[in-house]
């Protein structure tokens, strides 16, 4: 076999294709996971934002005179939001993500890499760093979906607290 006839007549063309697309899926479940992150930010403040907001408009211009119960719902959704928000940029904290060493690429440019007439052999050492790659990623991920989850329960926790407040808040008026 020569180096033009590629890797056609080998498993190690299905299994390098299949290598490249579990690569790809999980740099596209990074890039989900930290925009979801960003959402969940953009929505805890909207939230917050319109809550406070109602309750300002029920009271009136006599300002908020809120009972002891309304001030605690308010004061744990306010802590629930920052809690939510704490975790939506922790999804987005950088993460160590391997790739493939600079050093070990340019060692693959040198003359006697570039004649080898082992095409499988290569392609199985390609296929062993990118394996390496999404090892790094799905760990990296999962961490990042963890700390997105606990962003989503701090939010739902954050709202029910806040349609607590804002139902105490009409109950008294």
């Amino acid at each position: 076999m020569s180096a033009s006839d590629g890797l056609d007549s080998f498993a190690g063309s299905v299994f390098g294709d299949f290598i490249d697309t579990q690569l790809q899926q999980e740099r596209d479940r990074k890039s989900s996971l930290e925009q979801r992150g960003m959402a969940i930010i953009t929505a805890a403040g909207t939230v917050v934002t319109l809550g406070f907001t109602f309750a300002a408009f029920v009271k009136g211009s006599n300002g908020l005179d809120l009972s002891a119960p309304s001030k605690s719902l308010f004061v744990t959704s306010l802590v629930a939001f920052i809690v939510s928000g704490i975790y939506g940029v922790r999804t987005n904290q950088p993460a160590r993500y391997a790739e493939a060493n600079v050093d070990s690429l340019e060692g693959l440019a040198e003359a006697d890499h570039w004649i080898w007439n082992d095409v499988p052999g290569a392609a199985r050492r390609v296929a062993e760093v990118k394996i390496s790659m999404i090892r790094s990623g799905r760990v990296a991920n999962s961490e990042k979906a963890k700390e997105l989850r606990n962003s989503i329960v701090a939010l739902f926790a954050a709202v029910g607290l806040l349609a607590a407040a804002l139902i105490a808040v009409l109950v008294s008026s």
